[in-house]
């Protein structure tokens, strides 16, 4: 259950960096707020992708989203 929850916060997670609007970027920071999944943030879900978070927020020159998640310090440590 628990890796099923933390995927769908992932996955979440990445509609919201992909929508690319103020809306979007109210909701992520949001989630990002709850504990638990501001520390999935750095981790990887596919093998040896970590960040995958920001690289698709940089991938999508998505600056705001990129913003939010390098606030993060273990974000930050990885990029």
């Amino acid at each position: 259950m628990i890796i099923e929850v933390t995927q769908f916060d992932k996955h979440s997670l990445r509609n919201l960096i992909r929508q690319r609007t103020p809306e979007s970027l109210e909701k992520l920071n949001l989630l990002l707020s709850i504990p638990s999944v501001k520390a999935l943030a750095h981790q990887e879900v596919t093998p040896r992708q970590s960040n995958e978070l920001l690289r698709l927020s940089l991938s999508l020159n998505n600056q705001e989203a990129a913003l939010v998640l390098l606030n993060i310090p273990a974000v930050r440590d990885l990029a």
